[in-house]
């Protein structure tokens, strides 16, 4: 019931629901502006300079199609994920966990958090040993490192739609701000802080 003009959400899901319910009109839709990627990352310091290359498709430190379990990486430690039950990040995390048959081995070692910035905090500050993070979070901390990227097929597409609500087709500067996103330079705003191109 919020007063909103535009919606824009890493759950697909989330976005037709919104739409299905009439609050981006009878004809409303979603346009995908920017999508991420999957990774496994740790607190700088603890990986003796293998780190991985944000660039490279390949796997780094890390060679998660051979990755039996997680708890010898942990030793002991926490794995940082966001609530699987309630936040996209978690929800993504917890498929590609169970793609590689890792999911109960890991479910009492989890540190769960309550959203995705603070998932991030637990590994930039120690308190998990590793986390399941969005690329472009690691991408913006200090603190964290990649050890390897998840394969895009083992788990839903990451992807942010944005739709632009029923109130703000009244709103001009609504309209010109979703116009911007979906521009080349709202599209190199994304790429700069790791988010990839539409």
């Amino acid at each position: 019931g919020a007063p909103a003009d535009l919606f824009l959400s890493a759950n697909h899901q989330w976005l037709e629901a919104v739409i299905t319910g009439g609050f981006a009109g009878p004809h409303g839709k979603a346009d995908v502006i920017a999508s991420n990627r999957l990774v496994l990352a740790t607190t700088k310091g603890l990986t003796n300079g293998h780190t991985k290359n944000p660039t490279d498709e390949a796997t780094g430190l890390i060679n998660l199609p051979e990755l039996s379990s997680l708890r010898p990486l942990l030793d002991g430690g926490r794995l940082a994920i966001a609530d699987p039950n309630a936040v996209p990040l978690g929800m993504y995390a917890r498929q590609a966990l169970q793609t590689f048959g890792l999911w109960q081995a890991v479910r009492g070692h989890l540190a769960p958090a309550r959203n995705a910035r603070q998932a991030l905090a637990f590994v930039e500050h120690g308190a998990a040993a590793l986390g399941v993070l969005y690329e472009s979070d690691v991408l913006s901390s200090r603190n964290t490192v990649i050890l390897a990227v998840f394969p895009t097929t083992s788990h839903a597409p990451i992807v942010y739609p944005l739709a632009l609500l029923t109130r703000g087709r009244q709103n001009p500067a609504a309209i010109a701000f979703d116009g911007y996103l979906k521009s080349a330079a709202g599209q190199a705003v994304f790429n700069a802080h790791g988010f990839k191109r539409r």
